[in-house]
């Protein structure tokens, strides 16, 4: 992904346990979704959509857990460093990012009356801040 302070380049999502996600555990795999913390702790860059993914419910996301880890194929494939120059690299500024910028769950609540797929689905119905979420009719 480009970026105006350099480009930040996708890891191995596969379940090959040295360059991939094969050795993650359930709550390591959901940190990093719905949470945006890597497995060593650090955070990842927005880059990675994790407040979109922060109300999936909990059986969602063992199911894309075991479809990573049981249904992609292992690629043993190293991950590349991302090449924004130091100190902009540095990851601890993030927690500020993320209080200043990330989106809270109210803001997605919008996105529970439209149709966008899977998106929708873990709001759908539920309270999210001072408004509920309504099921959208199909």
């Amino acid at each position: 992904m480009e970026t105006p302070i350099g480009t930040i380049y996708s890891t191995n999502i596969t379940p090959d346990k040295t360059t991939g996600i094969g050795d993650y555990s359930f709550e390591d795999f959901d940190n990093a979704v719905r949470k945006g913390v890597a497995k060593s702790g650090s955070t990842l860059y927005p880059a990675m959509p994790y407040p979109s993914f922060a109300l999936v419910k909990e059986e969602d996301m063992r199911a894309m857990y075991a479809y990573f880890m049981h249904g992609v194929q292992p690629v043993e494939q190293a991950n590349q460093d991302s090449d924004i120059p130091w100190p902009l690299s540095m990851r601890w500024p993030l927690h500020i990012w993320r209080s200043m910028f990330a989106p809270t769950p109210a803001d997605f609540c919008g996105q529970c009356q439209r149709r966008s797929g899977y998106r929708t689905w873990p709001l759908s119905g539920r309270r999210v801040g001072a408004l509920w979420c309504m099921p959208y009719a199909a």
